[in-house]
């Protein structure tokens, strides 16, 4: 009776988890096509369920959408400051009119006068303008500490990356090197202990749950280890 309790126990906290799964896996499917903008169901393919990382430049840095959006800003910036300046430098202007007189005396329409207009516009009152152009300049120096900032950020962001990398890659590491195989010699003996009778099914349901927990913290590794490199692929813009 116990180890059927501990049967029907434990199938029902299978299917809990089951349904919490297709849920979750609904819920992300839902999430890629929103991402990709696709209007039918489409599955990702992956060749394998652990993902590479190689090491990239780190110039590649300069790519990120968000660093080129603040260097596009900041050259606006430049060149609102170029127009201001401008406006302060004297503005030469050029006419030339050509036109013709009938008085029926002395002219007819055959006759044609020419005259050419120089001028030279000088800004007398600059205290407006300077004012502007103050304030350009000022924007200007803004939008570069935007972008000086925002580069160390993604930098730092690439640290912290290459370091959470590098510790999910030992703990992945440890696992297979280690705890995995020690997790199928565990389940192997219980096997055979239970076909030749020397324990019981409720016995090996609880030895056998070791060997089942490191096999689920070994995949949450490995998530953790893809997130990494996913994090830092989304750093490079790949």
């Amino acid at each position: 009776m116990l180890e059927k309790a501990s049967a029907e126990n434990q199938l029902t906290q299978i299917s809990r988890q089951r349904k919490e799964l297709q849920k979750e896996f609904s819920f992300l499917q839902q999430q890629f096509l929103l991402l990709i903008n696709a209007g039918e169901m489409r599955l990702p393919q992956a060749s394998a369920f652990k993902m590479e990382f190689e090491a990239e430049d780190p110039t590649m840095l300069e790519n990120h959408p968000v660093l080129k959006l603040h260097l596009q800003e900041e050259q606006l910036a430049k060149s609102n400051a170029k127009v201001e300046q401008s406006k302060l430098l004297p503005q030469l202007s050029l006419g030339y009119q050509n036109m013709s007189l009938q008085d029926g005396i002395r002219y007819d329409l055959g006759s044609r006068f020419h005259s050419v207009q120089l001028g030279v516009g000088i800004p007398i009152f600059s205290g407006a303008q300077k004012a502007r152009i103050k304030s350009a300049r000022a924007q200007q120096d803004v939008t570069a500490m935007e972008t000086g900032y925002a580069r160390k950020q993604l930098q730092a962001e690439m640290q912290d990356g290459l370091q959470q990398l590098k510790k999910n890659k030992e703990i992945v590491h440890d696992f297979e090197d280690n705890a995995l195989k020690n997790a199928r010699e565990i389940t192997l003996v219980l096997n055979k202990q239970l076909q030749k009778g020397e324990i019981n099914y409720l016995e090996w349901t609880l030895l056998n749950q070791q060997a089942l927990s490191l096999r689920m913290d070994y995949l949450t590794a490995v998530n953790s280890l893809n997130n990494s490199i996913i994090q830092l692929n989304y750093l490079l813009s790949k």
